[in-house]
């Protein structure tokens, strides 16, 4: 496919605009949501597969502690750029607005 002059401009004047970053920032804001989400749910899961210890006794709202820690952690590890989900599904909502 070939572009020409004019549909340059076009692309670039589209991609210029104020809007466009603004849309471009929500995309990568909700794809790095979504990534925190995912992993935050995978950690959950590995967590369950740990063995057991009484050496650390668990006491009331453990288990809540430790699911925001999941949390917390996941959003941290998808803002340095996590696993790559958030680029991936960046990249595809990107090419979907067009």
């Amino acid at each position: 496919m070939r572009i020409d002059d004019r549909m340059r401009a076009e692309m670039l004047k589209k991609l210029s605009s104020p809007q466009a970053y603004k849309n471009e920032q929500m995309l990568r804001q909700a794809a790095q949501k979504f990534e925190a989400m995912f992993l935050s749910m995978m950690l959950n899961e590995m967590r369950k597969g740990v063995m057991k210890s009484s050496l650390i006794p668990k006491g009331p709202g453990h288990d809540m502690v430790m699911n925001l820690l999941d949390q917390e952690m996941a959003k941290a590890w998808a803002s340095q750029g996590g696993i790559g989900i958030a680029d991936t599904i960046f990249q595809q909502l990107k090419e979907l607005e067009g």
